[in-house]
């Protein structure tokens, strides 16, 4: 067992950071499909943390924006999804979304959440 980000654990992994290593200081932000947000209420893309100096962070360290706006551009051929055009598949927003979205939304999240806050309190001892 270890510290997971990603795989619909990245918002717990958020969440996790946030509250351990950041005091709650940084703010949840979140880069999802347009289509499906918009469309179907679905929040698929990646969760990281805002820093107050504009840094993003995920489970994996401090990322470029790109490399963020980049987990929310979907094949336009992935079943899973069955979005209509490339448009529909590549468009992205950012969000900051609440903590209780985020447990909305990835349901895993509530569950591992407080088994992450341990792993980071350990690790920071």
């Amino acid at each position: 067992m270890g510290f997971k980000g990603a795989g619909g654990q990245c918002a717990g992994a958020a969440m996790a950071m946030n509250a351990v290593l950041f005091s709650d200081q940084a703010k949840l932000i979140a880069t999802v499909n347009k289509h499906l947000w918009e469309n179907e209420n679905r929040m698929v893309g990646h969760v990281a943390l805002e820093t107050p100096d504009g840094a993003i962070w995920d489970a994996e360290g401090e990322m470029e924006m790109d490399d963020f706006v980049e987990w929310a551009m979907l094949d336009i051929e992935d079943p899973d999804y069955n979005l209509p055009n490339e448009e529909a598949a590549t468009k992205v927003l950012k969000i900051y979304p609440t903590k209780e979205q985020l447990i909305k939304h990835f349901n895993k999240c509530d569950i591992s959440l407080g088994e992450k806050i341990q792993i980071l309190k350990k690790a920071a001892e």
